[in-house]
């Protein structure tokens, strides 16, 4: 696994055509979005399979999510590549468990994070072995 930021760069480009998998992690707002655009270019030119991951979305509220969900969703469907059904909410527990360094799985197992975490998983793993979910 390689971490990189949100730029075109030739490191980022080597990352993206080394990976198995681009897993393209975007927050919710312009800037993210823009970057991702950019990402995803280089992604397809690369020929690399991708999964693009909506991270730090505003909590539902109730059944309703927040407009700003649906308008990124739409955005990130334009991008044309896979997207990941699973979306990351800012979460509390999420910073919580990076200052403890331990997993959110283990810091809070029974948590809504965990079990977002570990839908991605699953959908991350259905990417890399190459099936739909």
């Amino acid at each position: 696994m390689i971490d990189t930021p949100g730029s075109i760069k030739a490191d980022v480009a080597a990352a993206i055509s080394a990976a198995d998998l681009a897993l393209m992690v975007v927050r919710p707002s312009y800037l993210d979005l823009a970057a991702a655009a950019a990402t995803s270019q280089l992604v397809r030119q690369l020929q690399t399979r991708a999964l693009v991951v909506l991270n730090q979305a505003p909590p539902m509220r109730g059944a309703q999510d927040n407009p700003l969900v649906g308008r990124a969703m739409e955005a990130l469907r334009l991008l044309g590549l896979p997207i990941a059904s699973t979306v990351l909410r800012s979460r509390v527990a999420y910073g919580r468990s990076t200052e403890l360094g331990r997993p959110i799985g283990e810091h809070e197992p029974g948590s809504p994070a965990a079990a977002e975490f570990a839908e991605l998983v699953r959908e991350i793993d259905a990417a890399l072995l190459g099936r739909e979910r």
